[in-house]
């Protein structure tokens, strides 16, 4: 989740209906506990998540390495992705995935 994936969170939780939050994925559960109240799902397996037919878009809010492969997951998923800039760690890694 991190502290932009935390505030991410709680814009689309403020949207009043407008954005539903269907999953929350984190690869360490500890950190995903205390969101087990509500009706979101949590998972450790992005992989799950995008196989998820309800999810239509994915915010992408992990440490910058993480960012291109992540990017192209949810993208080879059909999902609409919104990635925290860097896209990824240089041309040569945008060039190798999203050619």
């Amino acid at each position: 989740m991190g502290r932009a994936g935390k505030i991410h969170l709680a814009c689309l939780q403020e949207s009043h209906g407008d954005a539903m939050v269907c999953w929350l994925v984190d690869t360490k559960a500890e950190v995903l506990a205390p969101y087990k109240q509500g009706g979101t799902k949590l998972s450790t397996d992005v992989a799950e998540a995008l196989r998820d037919e309800a999810v239509a878009c994915v915010i992408v809010s992990t440490p910058t390495p993480h960012h291109a492969r992540l990017i192209h997951a949810a993208l080879a998923a059909g999902k609409h992705v919104f990635a925290e800039k860097p896209l990824c760690c240089g041309a040569q890694e945008a060039g190798d995935r999203f050619a």
